[in-house]
């Protein structure tokens, strides 16, 4: 103002101050309310900002764990320095980052859960899609950032879960709902990421929750597998139950009539899909021979199931024969050395090193390799029970040679180093970008190979090495648990 540039008092008044008025001069007048309140002080405050972060940093002592995570083990997340953000967000902001929407997912249009972003983003906080949402996450960032006192939060957060999850199955429309099918695979997942130390209750709670997938599948009936959120979920609810039952020995044929109104988006999966469907059905079928009170009967339905076991395992053959060339692994580089330290310190076993067009590729293959690996081992089990019973001419030619039983095995531990993110020994140290799906995705396969026989002791103790480390790196208590219920194998293993 022209009274703010002499050394007379402005005494603000209005339209024009008094002492403008009196000198005949032209008041410039005040500053408009909304320019004090919108004016730009952009460059003050960052350097004020600037300099009280200094003062902070130089003069504060190290923030606890819980507040500083400098890198989450093979996580592949930043998490600030200073978290700003309530702890609910930055859990879920976590399991978003290596679950639902992963780096690697970008590369081939898909993820892991891609359906849950949409639909939480309609959820209500107190919804029990929601509270299951907040539950996993918070539990899964209490292990990344190992601070117990998170899953105390976790644990509270799953039983709302629960509580609601029950009161939406007593509704009958709501009980067939996308989101209730959803919060039940993620309170599943919730189990297998903070599985408990006793790994009985573990399963126990995991086996009542895909009881429950199966009871939703069962009633929401074929109708709704027509949209691709549906189809989604489908499909999460199958790889569920097929290693549940597969491992209880339970039958899955109401899925079967299900699949054909699935919508085929990728015809390789889908068959691949429908071929591993047929494991716990033959297992069931196996085990249920000790109920067949006719021996003569009983001999003919092994028989019968050891013909389909391998015919199932021959599909499968034709299966890996049939994929698209871009399927094709690549082997990077061939490990010789081996560490003076134990097996279960190496980031490679020895021998090749291969590398996928991405992630969901490899774990096709894996999911290949271990279904194989399971009818061998059924194949051998049901041979054994009627060698000596069974004329040899009367038995189809069953089990896998040795060396393609050792084959498999290996083409597992050569998968590993990609999923995990350090394919080569450059990327060892270095961030990949790969996230904890790669490990959840591992879960299946390293036990199965780490309980096959044929598998030396070196390479068994790799095997449970890489469980470890994927429960200590990447915040999977489900990989600890596999450790210690796995047999470490026969006596005779080779060195």
């Amino acid at each position: 103002m022209m009274v703010g540039r002499s050394t007379r008092q402005c005494d603000r008044a209005r339209p024009t101050c008094t002492p403008c008025r009196k000198s005949r001069r032209t008041c410039l007048g005040y500053r408009d309310q909304g320019d004090v309140i919108f004016r730009d002080e952009t460059h003050a405050t960052r350097t004020k900002a600037e300099r009280a972060t200094s003062s902070l940093v130089a003069s504060s002592p190290r923030p606890s764990p819980a507040v500083e995570v400098a890198r989450s083990g093979d996580c592949g997340l930043w998490i600030s320095r200073y978290l700003p953000q309530p702890v609910e967000l930055q859990a879920t902001s976590l399991f978003v980052y290596n679950y639902v929407q992963p780096p690697q997912a970008l590369q081939s249009n898909s993820s892991h859960v891609h359906c849950l972003v949409g639909l939480v983003a309609r959820e209500a906080p107190d919804s029990h899609l929601s509270r299951a949402m907040l539950a996993i996450s918070i539990a899964f960032m209490s292990n990344v950032v190992r601070q117990p006192s998170l899953m105390v939060r976790a644990n509270t957060e799953y039983g709302r879960a629960l509580a609601l999850t029950n009161t939406a199955l007593a509704h009958p429309i709501e009980a067939t709902t996308d989101r209730t099918l959803l919060t039940v695979l993620l309170l599943t997942m919730f189990v297998v990421i903070a599985s408990p130390n006793d790994t009985v209750a573990g399963h126990k709670a995991e086996d009542s929750h895909i009881d429950g997938v199966a009871a939703l599948i069962k009633l929401r009936g074929k109708a709704r597998l027509r949209t691709p959120v549906e189809a989604k979920l489908f499909d999460m609810a199958r790889g569920n139950l097929v290693m549940s039952y597969l491992s209880r020995g339970k039958a899955i044929d109401f899925l079967t009539d299900m699949m054909d109104e699935l919508p085929v988006d990728d015809a390789v999966n889908d068959q691949l899909g429908r071929l591993t469907m047929e494991l716990p059905n033959l297992r069931a079928a196996a085990e249920g021979l000790v109920k067949v009170p006719n021996p003569l009967v009983r001999l003919t339905k092994a028989v019968q199931i050891l013909g389909d076991v391998v015919a199932l395992d021959q599909r499968l053959v034709r299966w890996s024969q049939s994929v698209p060339a871009a399927w094709a692994r690549q082997t990077v580089q061939h490990v010789v050395d081996r560490p003076a330290t134990p097996p279960e310190t190496w980031a490679f076993y020895p021998g090749d090193v291969d590398v996928y067009q991405d992630l969901w590729v490899a774990d096709s293959w894996n999911t290949y390799r271990w279904a194989r690996l399971v009818t061998g081992r059924m194949m051998v089990r049901i041979v054994a029970r009627l060698r000596g019973i069974v004329p040899a001419f009367c038995l189809p030619a069953v089990g896998s040679p040795l060396e393609v039983v050792l084959e498999l095995v290996n083409e597992i531990c050569a998968s590993v180093p990609f999923i995990l993110g350090y394919a080569t020994r450059a990327m060892e140290k270095e961030d990949s970008g790969v996230n904890a799906l790669g490990g959840y995705f591992l879960l299946t396969p390293l036990a199965v190979a780490c309980s096959v026989d044929e598998v030396s002791e070196a390479q068994r103790r790799w095997l449970r090495g890489r469980l470890t480390h994927i429960s200590r790196q990447m915040g999977i208590n489900r990989a600890a648990a596999l450790v210690e219920v796995l047999p470490p194998g026969p006596e005779n293993l080779r060195p």
